[in-house]
């Protein structure tokens, strides 16, 4: 695997090159810069920002791998899911078990580090394969469908990510209050019917307001692998303690968006949880 180096180091003999090239280079300056705007503009980029940001809070779903003219495709849909987080840990789950581990970037370099699982066996499983190709990354980007791509070393193929479910409103970080207005999307494959259920929960786990998510375009179809705009308003009273501060716990909520499971068998319930702060 390909590995990511910090702190390079510079030579004697480099930093005497270095000088030279810098002040020839201040000669040739003026000429250069106007050579640049009025011939052959330089494409800007961005060298030195660290893209890790982009990958955190998101619930990364597997969609397919592609080698060459071959594309591989979960058997089992929406189970393999990868999560980033900030402490430069990752977790998620496969067809078969749970993983956790660690990664680390450099702007848009990617390298996971061992990853551990549960040890449940499931005949027929991909995971083995998909963890496989996990270790094979060595760099990501972001399309312009918002999906993530992860590409192996060598040029061998890329993994390709979309997100379950994207909350515009509200804005993470901030603090909300009743009536609460959400929107955002969700593969269709969430909705039945057009809808699924919104539950908001205190810091100790109480329902405090429950509502369907509705699709926001009528025209749009629900029966779709793809994201589908919704929104709803929950309506609760606020939980905070009395003269309670910044930080208190009783600010801490549940948002849970749970996936239609019209057929109430357990293995087609899903849910996924995103923490809030009431004002």
């Amino acid at each position: 695997m390909k590995k990511i180096k910090l702190n390079k180091k510079l030579t004697l003999s480099s930093i005497l090159i270095l000088a030279v090239f810098i002040l020839s280079a201040c000669s040739l300056g003026g000429d250069i810069e106007e050579n640049n705007e009025n011939n052959n503009p330089v494409d800007e980029v961005n060298q030195g920002e660290n893209q890790a940001e982009v990958l955190v809070g998101h619930d990364w779903t597997w969609i397919k791998t592609t080698k060459g003219e071959e594309v591989i495709t979960p058997t089992k849909k929406n189970a393999f899911v990868i999560n980033f987080n900030e402490d430069m840990s990752v977790s998620g789950t496969t067809d078969c078990n749970g993983f956790f581990g660690d990664y680390m970037t450099e702007e848009d370099e990617i390298e996971f580090g061992p990853l551990a699982s549960t040890m449940m066996y499931c005949e027929n499983s991909q995971e083995n394969q998909f963890t496989a190709d996990l270790d094979m990354v060595e760099s990501f980007y972001i399309g312009e469908d918002g999906n993530l791509f992860l590409n192996l070393e060598d040029s061998e193929g890329v993994i390709e990510f979309q997100e379950k479910l994207v909350i515009n409103q509200p804005e993470e970080g901030k603090q909300v209050s009743s009536p609460l207005e959400i929107k955002g999307e969700a593969i269709g494959t969430w909705f039945f019917e057009g809808s699924f259920v919104v539950i908001l929960t205190d810091w100790d786990g109480k329902i405090i307001a429950e509502a369907p998510a509705q699709m926001t375009d009528t025209e749009e179809t629900w029966m779709t692998e793809d994201l589908v705009s919704f929104t709803t308003t929950l309506e609760f009273e606020n939980p905070v303690f009395e003269d309670a501060g910044v930080d208190h716990f009783s600010r801490r909520g549940i948002l849970i968006f749970e996936k239609a499971n019209p057929s109430g068998l357990l293995e087609n319930t899903e849910s996924i949880e995103k923490t809030i702060s009431f004002k």
